[in-house]
């Protein structure tokens, strides 16, 4: 209602909005747009710090003791919310007569409570989960993520390709570095910043090449390498993507060198 999306209601002047609960930490600043927006329809806003009209989600101390005391469970599974509620939930079973050791408390995802004729107790094995992220028709798992991380570093600072044409042969550099940059630096400073990068990255190759480092090799210290000059030189560390082609020089009839190319690979 307070971005005019309701499907059918509709916010007026002069309309009473009660704000009965109270902000979820971590979402103070949606709160405070929702309230500016109120304000801005000139509506009468009435919140806790005017009337005591919070109405919890959750019930108090006493409501956990009186449900306790009426249900009088064998077991207790302190559940939801931080440790923190959690083992202050533990106490108020312990105070209504529930012994510890049939107050179960895993403290980490994954934990397996099995359910006995007899009792229960946490298993000492553990389930391995992990975070699944459904990303448009496709899905992965969040630790160590790729995609992600590769995201956020595009969007923070952009990103830089380098192409490389090595001979088949020889593995030397033929002709220039080839450079693209997307977010990474302004126009004003765009054309410096490419030349110092190509020469950088040719003057590293050349170093590796006659150290008689693997092309990978040489290809992954170079984009190490040169997200640490980047950072000291404009500041900034983005994604770099060095890539090399591969170039076949033929002798054609009138025996001048012909070049083929092979597909471009990423380090």
């Amino acid at each position: 209602m307070a971005r005019d999306e309701h499907a059918y209601l509709k916010l007026r002047t002069g309309d009473t909005v009660l704000m009965s609960a109270s902000t979820i930490p971590g979402n103070e600043l949606q709160t405070a747009s929702m309230v500016n927006s109120l304000v801005v329809k000139e509506v009468n806003l009435v919140t806790n710090d005017a009337m005591d009209i919070h109405a919890s989600g959750h019930g108090n101390a006493e409501d956990h003791k009186l449900m306790l005391t009426l249900v009088k469970p064998e077991y207790f599974l302190p559940f939801y919310l931080e440790a923190f509620f959690r083992y202050e939930h533990k106490k108020l079973g312990l105070a209504q007569g529930i012994p510890e050791e049939h107050i179960l408390m895993p403290n980490e995802n994954g934990c397996i409570i099995e359910m006995f004729d007899n009792g229960c107790r946490i298993a000492t094995e553990k389930l391995d989960l992990d975070t699944v992220l459904i990303d448009g028709k496709g899905k992965g798992h969040l630790s160590g993520e790729y995609v992600i991380k590769a995201r956020q570093i595009m969007a923070h600072d952009g990103a830089v390709s380098l192409v490389f044409k090595i001979d088949t042969i020889t593995s030397e550099l033929i002709g220039n570095i080839q450079i693209e940059s997307r977010g990474f630096v302004y126009s004003s400073e765009v054309k410096q910043v490419h030349t110092d990068v190509v020469e950088f990255a040719r003057n590293k190759y050349n170093d590796l090449h006659a150290k008689k480092f693997d092309i990978k090799d040489i290809m992954k210290i170079i984009k190490d390498e040169l997200s640490n000059f980047l950072m000291k030189k404009v500041g900034r560390e983005p994604m770099v993507v060095p890539m090399y082609v591969y170039i076949t020089r033929e002798t054609g009839a009138n025996d001048l060198p012909v070049a083929k190319e092979t597909p471009a690979v990423q380090a």
